[in-house]
Parts: C-alpha cells; sequence; structure tokens
C-alpha cells in the first residue's frame, strides 16, 4: 500500500486474505481523511464490528482459514 493503492488493495484483501480487510479500510480511511474526503471516509464500512453488514463475513474467515494462506 506504499504505492497509495489503498483501494485496489482493499478489494484484493477482501477477495484473497479477509483476515487483513480491517486494518487496509483504516488505511483507506485515513488517506481519504489527509485528502480532504473526510465525507467519503464516513461512509466506508469495515467489517470489524460492524458483522450486521457483512452477513458471511465469519464464512469468508473461515474459508482463508481453511485453505491456508499465508502472507
Amino acid at each position: 500500500m506504499e504505492s497509495g493503492r489503498c483501494a485496489e488493495a482493499l478489494l484484493f484483501s477482501r477477495t484473497y486474505k479477509p483476515s487483513l480487510t480491517a486494518g487496509v479500510v483504516e488505511k483507506l480511511k485515513g488517506e481519504l481523511v489527509k485528502n480532504g474526503k473526510e465525507r467519503v471516509a464516513n461512509t466506508i464500512a469495515s467489517p470489524d464490528g460492524n458483522l450486521d453488514l457483512f452477513p458471511d463475513w465469519t464464512d469468508y474467515l473461515e474459508a482463508e482459514r481453511s485453505r491456508g494462506v499465508q502472507v
């Protein structure tokens, strides 16, 4: 994410490494705030603490664990 492409990193993390998604969301929101886009940042939800918005999230995490994906 050093390249400043947090949005792309977020999409890839959700698909390939869901356990990293909450951290990537926070970094993306921080970048948006830093660039004067606080209103946009406030509209982005993270699965961390918002499982009602991500009903299958625990299944995604379990699938990741069962694949044995390492970073």
